[in-house]
C-alpha cells in the first residue's frame, strides 16, 4: 500500500500547481486543456456521450480511476448501468506496470440492479467515504435506472433529488472529486426532465462525440465551463498510461 498525504485545494486553487495531489498526475505544463478537463477536488463533474449511459466516454473515467488507484488512493465506483468490466481496468493497470491486485484492492464497487437499490448504494456513501478517505467517487449511469417504466415519473424525480442532495453533500464530509456519467442523447420527456435536475448540481461537464468512421473514429471532447475542445484518440494500440502523461500533446489535438 502506498501512503500519501495529499494537499486538497478547493475553489480556484483546485487543479493548479497549488494542489500537490493533482500535481502528482504530471499534466503537461503548457496544456490548459488537460488542466481544465481533469476533475477538481470539491467539484461535481458530469461526463456524457452517445451510447448507453455514455458508453464511449466511460473510457475517460476508467483511465482517471486507474491513475488514482496507482497513486495509492481508494476509489468508490457505483455501477448504475450494470456494465462495469474489471478486465478493462486489468488491462489499463498492466499497461501502467502497476500491481493489479494491490490496486484493485483499493477499488470499492457496488451495483444497483434496481432504482431503489441504487438509491441505497448512494445513501451509504456518506458513511463509507468516512472509513476509506477516498478522494474519488464515480457514479456510472446515474440516470439509467430512473428509466424503469415500473417507477412513476413523480417518484423518479423525488428519488433523483434525494440522490443529488446526498452526492452534493459528500464534499462537506470528505474533500473529493465526484464524477457521474450519462447518455448525451436524451429522447424522452422523462430523460429531459431528470437531466435538467441533474445538471443543476453539476459544476463541470465533459461531452464527447464520435467523429470519423471505422478505424478512423475519434472521440471529440467539449469541456464546460472552459468551452475548450480537443480529440481523445483511442485507436493507438501501443499507447500506455505512462505515455498518457508524457505524450498528451499527441493524445489530444487542440
Amino acid at each position: 500500500m502506498i501512503h500519501m498525504n495529499p494537499e486538497f485545494v478547493y475553489g480556484e486553487g483546485a487543479g493548479t500547481t497549488t494542489s500537490s495531489f493533482e500535481m502528482k498526475l504530471e499534466r503537461p505544463k503548457n496544456s490548459s486543456f488537460h488542466t481544465d478537463i481533469f476533475p477538481k477536488v470539491g467539484q461535481w463533474y458530469h461526463l456524457s456521450s452517445p451510447g448507453k449511459a455514455g458508453r464511449h466516454i466511460r473510457t475517460v473515467a476508467e483511465i482517471w480511476v486507474c491513475q488514482i488507484l496507482a497513486l495509492g488512493y481508494p476509489v468508490h465506483w457505483i455501477d448504475g448501468a450494470c456494465r462495469i468490466d474489471p478486465s478493462r481496468l486489468f488491462k489499463l493497470l498492466r499497461q501502467m506496470n502497476e500491481p493489479v491486485e494491490e490496486c484493485l484492492s483499493r477499488l470499492y464497487v457496488s451495483r444497483g440492479f434496481t432504482l431503489h437499490q441504487l438509491v441505497r448504494q448512494i445513501a451509504r456513501l456518506s458513511d463509507e467515504i468516512k472509513l476509506t478517505g477516498t478522494p474519488f467517487v464515480v457514479v456510472d449511469g446515474l440516470l439509467t435506472m430512473h428509466m424503469d417504466e415500473q417507477v412513476g415519473d413523480r417518484e423518479t424525480r423525488m428519488l433523483l433529488q434525494h440522490q443529488c442532495n446526498i452526492l452534493a453533500s459528500l464534499h462537506q464530509i470528505q474533500p473529493l472529486m465526484l464524477v457521474t456519467t450519462g447518455d448525451s442523447k436524451l429522447q424522452t420527456k422523462r430523460e429531459l426532465q431528470l437531466n435538467t435536475m441533474l445538471m443543476k448540481n453539476v459544476q463541470a461537464e465533459l461531452y464527447g462525440e464520435i467523429q470519423g468512421e471505422g478505424r478512423q473514429q475519434r472521440l471529440y471532447l467539449h469541456h464546460k465551463p472552459s468551452f475548450q475542445t480537443g480529440y481523445w484518440i483511442q485507436d493507438v494500440p501501443e499507447l500506455t498510461l505512462k505515455h498518457f502523461d508524457s505524450r498528451r500533446d499527441k493524445i489530444i489535438q487542440i
